[in-house]
């Protein structure tokens, strides 16, 4: 799996945008 953004890139309690249009764009 990729590593994870750095700590505290936009939304610390919910999941980085960066992650979810990674994870979109490797469905």
């Amino acid at each position: 799996m990729l590593p994870a953004p750095p700590p505290g890139d936009r939304n610390p309690n919910s999941l980085p945008e960066g992650l979810l249009k990674t994870m979109v764009a490797f469905r």
